[in-house]
This record gives C-alpha cells, sequence and structure tokens, in this order.
C-alpha cells in the first residue's frame, strides 16, 4: 500500500504508448528504455487476464488500441501492482544469487547471515526500492549477478563468463544509466588471473564491447535516435553532482553514518579488513564499492 511514486506513472505511460500506437519507441526519455520493455510483459499480461476473465469483453477487441487506452486509463492501480509484482521477483532474485553463492563458497549458516544483513540492514536500500514498480531493484539483481560471475571467473577462468557478464552490464546500464558502473569490477577480472597480456587486453576489450551490445538490445533507441533522450538525460544529469558539496562527492559516506552508526562502522571494519587480504574478488567489489559512492554521493 506505498503510495505511487510519480515515475512509476511515467514508465506505464511508456508501456501504454507501445501498445495503442504499435511502437517501440519510448515517449518518457529521462531514463533509457529497458525497464519500460521489461515492465510490458506483466502489464500485458495481466491486461489479458482482466479482459478475458475480469471484464469478459469480447475476444475481438483484444487488440484493440482505444479499447486498451481506455481501460489502462481506468484502472491503473492494477498495472501499478503488476509492476510492483515484478520488483518483488527480482528483489528475491538478489536473495537467492546471495544465499547461493554464500553457500556455495562458505557455509548455509553464513548464507543465511548474509540474506538476513540485507533484509534487516537499516540504511533500508533493498526493502526501500523492492516496493516500487522502477528499475533500481532491476539493476541492483543485473549488478549482483554480474559480481557473482565475475567472482566465479577468478575461480574458474571461462571467457563466456566474461562475455555474460559484459552483457548483463550493459543490459542493467540500458534500464537505467548507472547501472554501467557494473561494467566496472569486469575491467580488472582479467588483469586478476594469470594470463599473457595481450589476452587479458582481448577480454577488457570483448567485455566492453558485449556491455555495449546489451545497453544497445536493451535500450536500442538511444543508438538509433539518441535526440530522443537529450532532454530527459539532461534533467536527470543534473542531479549528479548536486549534493551538499561539490568537492565532497563522498558526503554519503557521513549520511550512512547518520542512518546507522553501528552499520557504517561495521561496513568501514570490513572494507579496510579485506583491503589488508588482497584478495582478487575483494578488490572486484571495491571497485565498484567506490565508483558507486562517488556517483550515489552526488547525488541529493
Amino acid at each position: 500500500h506505498e503510495p505511487v511514486y510519480c515515475d512509476e506513472g511515467s514508465f506505464l505511460k511508456n508501456v501504454c504508448h507501445f501498445f495503442v500506437h504499435r511502437t517501440a519507441e519510448p515517449v518518457y526519455t529521462n531514463y533509457p528504455t529497458f525497464y519500460s520493455y521489461l515492465l510490458a510483459v506483466p502489464v500485458y499480461a495481466v491486461y489479458f487476464i482482466y479482459y478475458v476473465l475480469v471484464r469478459r469483453f469480447p475476444w475481438e477487441g483484444l487488440t484493440d488500441a482505444r479499447l486498451f487506452a481506455l481501460v489502462f486509463q481506468s484502472d491503473l492501480d492494477i498495472w501499478m501492482w503488476a509492476g510492483r509484482a515484478m520488483s518483488i521477483l527480482f528483489a528475491a532474485g538478489i536473495l537467492v544469487l546471495v544465499w547461493r553463492y554464500c553457500a556455495s563458497r562458505l557455509t548455509r549458516p553464513a548464507a543465511w547471515v548474509a540474506v538476513c544483513l540485507l533484509l534487516a540492514s537499516p540504511y533500508e536500500f533493498y526493502m526501500m526500492h523492492a516496493r516500487y514498480a522502477l528499475p533500481d531493484i532491476v539493476v541492483a539483481f543485473l549488478a549482483t549477478a554480474v559480481l557473482v560471475i565475475a567472482c566465479r571467473y577468478l575461480e574458474n577462468p571461462d571467457d563466456r563468463r566474461l562475455y555474460l557478464a559484459g552483457f548483463l552490464a550493459g543490459i542493467a546500464a540500458s534500464a537505467k544509466l548507472n547501472g554501467a558502473l557494473a561494467v566496472t569490477p569486469l575491467l580488472f577480472v582479467p588483469w586478476s588471473v594469470p594470463g599473457p597480456v595481450k589476452h587479458k587486453w582481448r577480454l577488457t576489450f570483448a567485455a566492453a564491447v558485449c556491455a555495449l551490445a546489451g545497453f544497445a538490445l536493451g535500450s536500442p533507441f538511444n543508438i538509433l535516435k539518441p535526440q530522443l533522450y537529450q532532454g530527459g538525460f539532461g534533467l536527470e544529469s543534473g542531479l549528479l553532482f548536486s549534493g551538499p558539496s561539490d568537492l565532497l562527492p563522498l558526503w554519503l559516506v557521513p549520511e550512512l553514518w547518520k542512518a546507522s552508526p553501528g552499520m557504517t562502522a561495521l561496513v568501514i571494519v570490513a572494507v579496510v579488513f579485506s583491503l589488508w587480504r588482497h584478495s582478487p574478488r575483494d578488490m572486484l567489489f571495491h571497485s565498484l564499492l567506490i565508483t558507486s559512492l562517488v556517483v550515489l554521493g552526488g547525488l541529493t
């Protein structure tokens, strides 16, 4: 029963536009378009069920654009809940990824502790974004998958894993631009395992190409008609580095301290300890953590 967040309606506007105008070109362009395409899947499925079983409209009108627009606007809450249900599924997917990785590399009790920490985090990042039909939780799921795949590459270097991770990072960026940060660990992965230098350069380049391919596939009109996004991206980028101090983009750290001194102290200790260990897996995590803090620290 969370109140409607303004962007939820904006993404639904894209979903309605796709159906009514029989096009994949978006009208809401403050974000890349992959999330709008993804959101269309549960919305259209629910519309089919709603149309056939609830309203019992004639089959002939199932693809009628005007009827769809009328039903869509009159029962907006239904489509909102369809999108939120999808967010819950992606949030559950994050828990599954975390649990399976920790259980396979550590112990099952450690895996349950990791899941509980995520659920009970006083920062509420996870629980907050799992409630809304917004791209953030999808990006978090994809970034988690990228990290898991990258860590498994360190244990068993299979180039195909790196290509897959790069592609998923590109898809994350096509849902929301800050998802491009998921590419950062992949730039370090090839250099964390033994091998010829030329091969490492090739892998780094290939991961970047796969990321670009994922972005182009997830939000093709960013490539085909970049002018569509100029106004929206300009508005969103205006928020970047507009925090309390442009000279201190890491202001997010004291904000986290205010939210929970104990948890922030624990995080700082864990980061320092992992830096001291010099573990390749820790370095992957830190590459994503540091870039995320800089970007997120610049947001109001």
